[in-house]
């Protein structure tokens, strides 16, 4: 994917930290306020949380008929942070078109069960290994 902003090795001291992270990146991105806004009323349905060290944030289905084109954030933590009943050590923020957001979901739950390639992913982050991860190719 082309529109992917990746960082590594991040530090935050909590969720609302790292949520307000998340949110000031896609912001700088352009990804419209409305469909920022979503992302608090769909963490009320259900924690972004996804077990597996994984947290997903990512707006309405409504608000995402607002996006134009599909951009995905991509945090790597240097330490785990507390999100809600587990840690997380990986944040995917998400802003996508269509159906592209099952496909990327499937695509992440498929390659969090990879232990050895997951791990790895974990311990020795970099751009290829986190693309091969969202792309389903590990």
């Amino acid at each position: 994917m082309s529109n992917l902003n990746i960082k590594l090795d991040c530090q935050f001291k909590n969720k609302t930290e790292a949520l307000e992270s998340v949110l000031k990146t896609m912001s700088n991105s352009e990804v419209p306020q409305k469909y920022l806004d979503s992302i608090f009323e769909r963490e009320k349905q259900a924690s972004f949380n996804l077990g597996n060290q994984i947290a997903i944030p990512h707006g309405t289905y409504e608000a995402s008929k607002l996006l134009t084109e599909s951009k995905m954030f991509f945090w790597h933590l240097k330490n785990p942070i507390l999100w809600d009943e587990s840690e997380v050590s990986l944040i995917i923020a998400l802003a996508l078109v269509g159906d592209q957001q099952l496909e990327t979901l499937q695509n992440i739950a498929i390659n969090s069960m990879n232990e050895t390639a997951f791990t790895e992913l974990l311990t020795n982050p970099t751009i290829v290994k986190v693309n091969a991860f969202l792309e389903g190719e590990l």
